[in-house]
């Protein structure tokens, strides 16, 4: 399993998109359509992909809801990291 340090630096941004999206909260989820509306220019493809990463290494998980839609959760584990990359994002300002 990947931690925060193994992440590339795309699969970092798309972690602070979907803990943004669910306001730094762990019971709050969000559609999957909401994350990629707030990341523009990139093809939907690599936005699937990062998503599949940070669900197989348990950054965030897929929360079903009704009529056979998901939505994205984040773990304890992916709040942490988006607050340590929240972070760092405020030192480079």
């Amino acid at each position: 399993m990947k931690e925060l340090d193994d992440l590339n630096t795309f699969e970092k941004s798309i972690l602070l998109v979907c803990c943004d999206a669910n306001n730094f909260s762990l019971r709050s989820h969000v559609p999957i359509e909401a994350i990629k509306r707030r990341i523009r220019n990139v093809p939907d493809k690599y936005i699937k992909k990062s998503i599949r990463i940070l669900f197989s290494n348990g950054f965030i998980v897929k929360h079903p809801t009704g009529r056979s839609r998901n939505t994205i959760q984040l773990t304890k584990k992916g709040l942490k990291a988006g607050n340590l990359l929240k972070k760092e994002q405020e030192k480079i300002k």
